[in-house]
């Protein structure tokens, strides 16, 4: 039999981790270093074996580490299993995240074992406290390395706290795709890691509970500190709840923690307006535009802003803050234009039609209905365009909106377009 103490199994531990540690650090081959822990399992177990026999020890090694990647499987495959059903529309992202996986298996293990080092930190040390995470410190992954050469030194006891803390590690395993960034709208959450928690902390409990046997001149000491823990995680969790009681509180907290993320800064908008801080939304929305780079821009922000405008029947401030997000946009956004293209034929039905404001609003429709069709080719535009200039009396107008239409038109849309025309030229005739 070999010596299994307590000194050469840390000893070992801590071999095989500078080992890895070393390889991800200064060569960035992730393989090596999961090759490196499988070696250190294989180790572990020789370590536990009674008697040193070959087919024993291959036996045993199968055994566990067989094991570990059952569960494991069955755990990802449940997890995939229950989200396509519940949710049929992320089939597509699965897939795609699927594919990614594969793509740079390397990247693959260096991601997730940032993120096991990532919730595992989270478990002990839940600061900071964010509604979007999407993205980490590349230092987990070395966390994530100690983190899997401990589950393998569990895996290889038998001891119920191991099995305990195998199980947690187990649960948290169908977060890991998410770090992808395609499934989940957020790619790292502390909810990811609520179920494997309670495992955790069952096996803390069974672990320190057994080492309060053995010593009991430092019950009080871990008392005070149980204590403490218990205080100080009240208060996180009090005022973490104040901030989600409100989506303003949440969503201003989320903003300031991740300023750079447009797509949060909108839903703080959202938030604001719903909530009737139109002021406020309307300096968090000049805030995004000023500091936020064009690569971060969405229309998201521009509609909300020119609905609220709407809202409040301020038509020529709306229609200033369109099309000055338009030409931010360099034409490029169909929401954009569909809503100034609505806007203008609401406000030329309150102007004279021989008036100047008529015929400047006339004129941007007319350039903007253009620029929608070309984005959109949707031959409704023009034959809507054409039938607005039609009711205006400028059939010349309205024969080239129809004419264009109709050669591009889908052919089941043809016939109805060839009425159109005809009637337009029969009215032509009449007015020449």
């Amino acid at each position: 039999a070999m010596p299994s103490d307590l000194g050469l199994k840390t000893k070992l531990y801590l071999l095989y981790y500078v080992c890895a540690f070393l390889t991800a650090l200064f060569l960035g081959t992730y393989w090596l270093v999961l090759l490196i822990a499988i070696l250190y399992f294989i180790n572990i177990m020789r370590l536990n074996l009674a008697e040193n026999k070959p087919i024993y020890l291959l036996i045993h090694i199968f055994k566990r580490f067989g094991l570990f990647l059952s569960v494991s499987a069955i755990a990802i495959g449940l997890a995939l299993i229950l989200r396509k059903i519940a949710f049929t529309s992320s089939v597509g992202k699965i897939g795609q995240t699927i594919t990614l996986m594969a793509s740079d298996l390397n990247y693959t293990i260096s991601l997730f074992l940032g993120a096991i080092g990532f919730y595992v930190k989270k478990f002990f040390i839940p600061m900071p406290l964010n509604f979007y995470i999407h993205e980490i410190d590349p230092l987990y992954d070395f966390i994530g390395i100690a983190v899997l050469l401990l589950s393998f030194l569990l895996l290889s006891s038998r001891t119920l706290p191991g099995i305990m803390a195998i199980i947690g590690i187990c649960l948290v395993l169908p977060a890991l795709p998410f770090a992808f960034g395609t499934i989940a709208w957020t790619a790292y959450a502390e909810r990811y890691v609520y179920i494997s928690s309670a495992f955790w902390i069952m096996s803390l409990s069974l672990f320190f509970g057994k080492y309060f046997q053995l010593n009991r001149r430092i019950r009080p000491y871990i008392t005070a500190v149980t204590i403490l823990i218990c205080l100080l995680s009240a208060v996180v969790t009090y005022t973490r709840n104040s901030v989600w009681q409100t989506n303003v509180a949440l969503m201003s907290d989320t903003a300031a923690k991740s300023p750079n993320v447009r797509k949060l800064r909108d839903m703080y908008i959202h938030a604001l307006l719903a909530a009737g801080q139109v002021d406020e939304a309307k300096k968090q929305y000049r805030l995004a535009t000023e500091t936020l780079p064009a690569a971060h821009y969405d229309d998201m922000a521009d509609m909300m802003i020119g609905s609220q405008l709407l809202k409040e029947e301020k038509y020529n401030e709306a229609l200033f803050h369109y099309e000055k997000a338009i030409k931010r946009t360099q034409f490029s956004s169909e929401l954009l234009l569909a809503a100034t293209v609505r806007l203008l034929r609401k406000m030329k039905t309150s102007e004279n039609e021989n008036s100047q404001a008529f015929y400047r609003l006339d004129t941007l429709e007319q350039e903007y209905a253009h620029h929608l069709y070309g984005m959109t080719k949707d031959p409704a535009h023009l034959i809507e365009a054409g039938m607005l200039a039609e009711e205006r009396g400028s059939f010349l107008e309205a024969n080239v909106f129809y004419d264009t239409a109709l050669r591009n038109a889908p052919l089941h849309d043809r016939s109805r377009l060839i009425v159109i025309v005809n009637r337009l030229k029969e009215k032509l005739k009449d007015n020449l």
